[in-house]
């Protein structure tokens, strides 16, 4: 995925279809001043679909929101141990 991409919202298109407007609704909150942000959810890639979770934080320069900055981790191995157990009683 291009950087442009990845900035953008063309990384949505890789989200998995049934995951989608959920994710999407939780981006355009998060876009917000919203001090913390987690959520899970599927990532189709060429061969085969993930499961990852998302966590940021905002960066704050005193009242301003300057954007977020987080992490994805893959949590595949874990959903297929514990497929109940997250955040969200997916």
């Amino acid at each position: 995925m291009s950087e442009q991409e990845a900035l953008g919202l063309g990384w949505l298109g890789r989200v998995h279809p049934d995951d989608r407007e959920r994710v999407a609704a939780a981006r355009r909150h998060a876009a917000s001043a919203v001090p913390v942000f987690y959520i899970q959810y599927r990532i189709q890639l060429a061969a085969r679909t993930i499961w990852v979770a998302a966590f940021s934080t905002a960066l704050m320069d005193g009242a301003t929101f300057k954007g977020r900055i987080g992490t994805l981790t893959d949590i595949t191995e874990a959903k297929e141990h514990f497929p109940g157990d997250d955040a969200e009683g997916r």
